[in-house]
C-alpha cells in the first residue's frame, strides 16, 4: 500500500488523465485520417508516429493499473464515459489490449518477486511477453 501511494504521488490522477486524452485524441486523430481515396507518404509516415505514442501511452496506462491496482476501476469508468458520454471512437480492442498488458507486467512482477525469494537476489526477470509458438 505505500508503494501504492509513493507511486500516486509521482503520477497523480490528473498525469493519467493527461495521458489518456492525449492516447484519446491520438485515436480520433488516426480515426479522421484513415479514410480518403489517397494515401500518401505523409501519411504512412504519421502512422507510424502514431503508433509509437500510443504504445508509450498504453505502456504507462499499464504501469499504473499494475502499480494502483485501487485505480483500475477509475480508469476503465473515464474510459466507458468517454466511449459513452463524449461519443468519442475508442477501438473496441483498446481495452483488451491494456488489460493484457496489465496481465504481463503482474505476471512480470510475481516472477520478479519469486526470483528475489528463491534464488539469488539480484535475479530479475528484465522483460516478459507473451508469445504464441506455432
Amino acid at each position: 500500500d505505500s508503494m501504492e501511494h509513493a507511486f500516486r504521488r509521482v503520477m497523480p490522477d490528473t498525469a493519467v488523465r493527461a495521458i489518456f486524452m492525449c492516447l484519446l485524441y491520438d485515436m480520433q486523430v488516426t480515426l479522421g485520417m484513415s479514410h480518403g481515396p489517397s494515401i500518401s507518404e505523409r501519411y504512412v509516415h504519421s502512422v507510424s508516429e502514431t503508433w509509437e505514442l500510443n504504445e508509450i501511452c498504453s505502456e504507462v496506462l499499464a504501469i499504473v493499473l499494475t502499480a494502483c491496482p485501487k485505480t483500475r476501476y477509475e480508469l476503465i469508468e473515464l474510459i466507458n464515459r468517454y466511449k459513452m458520454l463524449k461519443k468519442c471512437h475508442i477501438h473496441t480492442s483498446f481495452l483488451k489490449e491494456l488489460m493484457v498488458r496489465v496481465e504481463i507486467l503482474n505476471f512480470c512482477v510475481a516472477m520478479n518477486k519469486y526470483l528475489r525469494d528463491n534464488f539469488d537476489e539480484r535475479e530479475r526477470a528484465l522483460c516478459c511477453m507473451e508469445v504464441s509458438i506455432p
